[in-house]
């Protein structure tokens, strides 16, 4: 019994045994068969360049394949990196690489650029990714170690760079730190052989055509503007640090320099002429700084010209012309910073016109105008003379005014354009009527028809409208006019100072005054 258990156990553990030992058989043939496959990927000759992508990522590269992407300018693109590499050899290459999902494999022949030797590239689907390999005749390998293509693929790129700095119209040169000219390209080298060396100049470094150390007024960082190496002509000098030295560029400026200096001369025209105006000129750039004003800003706001000509912005100009009360004072400091910015808000709309009442009794008419580019400007005249003479106009009106309410004659008075200027009270109380009103809200010939339709016909209303509308004078002797109530007046014309015209009615007391027959007033009804 017990040799049977005994005997039972050790076939159980046998088969335990064997089928581990199977599987562990299996495994290691699985990794191997795994391994297989993934270095049949690879196995394209000892020539081979290949890539493995998973859509535009690459999943993996055999060295060569890193190699020629190294350098590109698409360092974390390598997919573009490819196609740059590979555009010059193969015709569409993007476009025919984006059919293989759809026709499983892609074969293609090109050349390498100055090498009649044929280039190969192969490109198939493989478990839903991507291989391309590209396979270049031979074993032939540089004399450094780098496979062929590579090597190739740089000395294009060598030659494109070499192409383009010598087909470049302006000179382009490197220097050491030191100053030294160890490389330059087509253009500097002509500007040099036509410049004379000395016997005991030599060759080696490059001479230097351009000065480039900085001079008094050279602006820190920018390019140096620099005569040409003949001192004919101008250059303007940009520089780049690269690794051990600067690259520099020398670009012709002689049409900058000739633009700038018309644009001076302009400026200079410009200045000059303002500088003849009696109206004070203000204008400001986009960032509201002052780029330009005349001698009378400086003398209407009484802000110095040092101050103007550090070039303050609108509201430090403003904040100086406030200290010397040359603005209008508000109550508090708070709100004259919101009707600042509201002036300037209503400039660049263009609708800013405002007249200011300084405290010391001046008055300036001030004018916001926006320019092209978000240039402002504002227009200060001193109107202080024009207020005064207005308010004295103004006194002197309401003095006559006065004087004429105490008359007994009914007075109307027009200017030459034939605008309402004055009627007493003495014609408010005739015609009753506002005259002001009645010429605002109707026009002045409106005053015409109010005497007509309190009047029998007459000629003189004829006359009087000619004499409104077509400056013509009134007869020299009185009209007769008949009111509806039956009231005489005479009704003489004025001639006024300036082309103006007047009309004064006084009722006829020493004359009868019947009543209208009642047959024009049936007519009139």
């Amino acid at each position: 019994m017990w040799d049977s258990l005994l005997l039972a156990a050790g076939l159980g553990a046998t088969s335990v045994l064997a089928a581990l030992g199977g599987l562990v058989l299996l495994t290691v043939l699985q990794k191997r068969e795994d391994a297989g496959k993934a270095r049949s990927i690879f196995q394209e000759g000892e020539d081979a360049t290949v890539f493995l992508f998973d859509g535009e990522v690459l999943v993996d590269a055999t060295p060569s394949a890193y190699r020629l992407l190294a350098g590109s300018r698409f360092d974390d693109q390598p997919w573009f990196a490819l196609m740059e590499r590979l555009s010059t050899r193969f015709t569409d290459l993007a476009a025919r690489l984006a059919d293989v999902e759809m026709l499983g494999s892609l074969a293609l022949t090109g050349s390498m650029r100055g090498d009649s030797r044929p280039i190969a590239l192969r490109a198939e689907m493989r478990g839903g990714l991507m291989k391309i390999a590209l396979v270049t005749p031979g074993r032939e390998v540089a004399t450094h170690g780098g496979d062929l293509l590579t090597v190739h693929a740089l000395d294009c790129e060598l030659q494109d760079l070499r192409d383009a700095s010598n087909a470049a119209p302006f000179p382009i040169w490197r220097a050491l730190p030191d100053g030294d000219i160890i490389w330059a390209n087509t253009a500097y080298m002509n500007y040099l052989s036509a410049v004379p060396r000395a016997a005991d100049v030599a060759e080696w470094p490059l001479r230097a055509l351009f000065d480039l150390t900085p001079a008094k007024g050279d602006a820190k960082g920018a390019p140096l503007r620099r005569t040409g190496p003949d001192g004919k002509g101008w250059f303007e000098i940009t520089s780049r640090s690269v690794d051990e030295g600067q690259v520099h560029y020398a670009l012709p400026a002689d049409s900058l320099r000739a633009a700038e200096g018309a644009l001076q001369d302009f400026k200079q025209t410009l200045t000059n002429t303002f500088a003849e105006l009696s109206t004070g000129l203000a204008v400001f750039d986009q960032a509201r700084k002052l780029q330009l004003f005349n001698p009378a800003l400086a003398r209407l706001i009484e802000v110095p010209v040092e101050t103007l000509l550090r070039r303050p912005s609108l509201f430090a100009m403003l904040d100086a012309m406030r200290d010397r009360n040359m603005l209008p004072e508000p109550k508090d400091y708070r709100s004259w910073k919101q009707q600042m910015v509201a002036l300037e808000a209503a400039s660049v709309r263009g609708d800013y016109r405002e007249t200011w009442y300084l405290p010391n009794g001046k008055a300036f008419r001030v004018v916001g105008r926006p320019y092209p580019n978000g240039a402002l400007a504002f227009m200060i005249d001193d109107i202080t003379d024009q207020v005064t003479r207005d308010r004295l106009f103004r006194v002197e009106l309401d003095l006559t005014l006065a004087v004429m309410n105490q008359m007994d004659e009914a007075v109307i008075a027009f200017s030459a354009t034939g605008d309402l200027i004055v009627a007493n009270a003495a014609y408010r109380a005739l015609w009753g009527h506002d005259a002001a009103v009645l010429a605002r809200d109707e026009g002045p010939l409106a005053l015409l028809e109010a005497w007509r339709s309190q009047s029998a016909p007459t000629l003189a209303w004829t006359e009087a409208e000619a004499a409104l509308t077509g400056g013509a004078d009134m007869p020299g002797e009185p009209r007769e006019i008949r009111l509806l109530d039956g009231r005489l007046l005479l009704c003489r014309g004025l001639v006024l100072p300036g082309g103006g015209r007047g009309f004064a009615f006084v009722q006829a007391k020493d004359i009868a005054s019947p009543a209208l027959p009642e047959a024009p007033l049936a007519l009139s009804a």
